[in-house]
């Protein structure tokens, strides 16, 4: 039986991009799509930057009015799991990244003293603003978010399952 030895050249080629490399790539690809939508508009980078923070105002209140609208006014099971999914790679992003890619953006455009969207949050419930506070409640909203978004598609294919194999006399 013969093994295979890898040298660390061949492990290097194999080896999973960290989540630096991953943050830079996002942020360079956002930033590319940026310069191409908006790049005709505006030839400076503060100018970029107050669009990238205006179209994260409004990535995030639709998100806010999509999850509204799944669960009250058009609550049938794909457009729930389709607002699940927008909200679970927002939380994917803030879990494993650290950061929000739309906030790395408008600091890399604008600096650091640039506005960034949960701020005017964390200002009103007077909570200091700081990197740290901004991940965290960053992450506890959209964990809380996925959490029960999750939970009632369970609770929807729970409830299909019962109702398909006759379990719903069951008290």
């Amino acid at each position: 039986m013969s093994r295979i030895l890898l040298t660390q050249q061949d492990l290097s080629r194999y080896k999973m991009k960290t989540s630096t490399e991953i943050r830079k790539m996002l942020v360079d690809t956002l930033e590319e799509c940026m310069r191409f939508a908006y790049g005709w508009l505006y030839e400076n980078d503060a100018s970029l930057s107050k669009i990238t923070y205006a179209l994260h105002i409004f990535l995030l209140s639709s998100i806010f009015l999509l999850i509204i609208m799944s669960q009250v006014i058009y609550p049938v099971f794909w457009f729930q799991c389709l607002v699940f999914l927008l909200t679970f790679a927002v939380w994917v992003q803030h879990i494993f990244l650290h950061m929000c890619v739309c906030t790395s953006l408008e600091i890399r455009l604008g600096g650091l003293d640039s506005p960034i969207a949960i701020d005017p949050l964390l200002s009103f419930f007077s909570i200091p603003i700081s990197r740290e506070t901004r991940i965290g409640v960053t992450i506890l909203m959209t964990t809380i978010m996925t959490s029960f978004l999750g939970l009632g598609i369970v609770s929807r294919v729970v409830c299909y399952i019962r109702k398909y194999y006759g379990f719903s006399n069951i008290a």
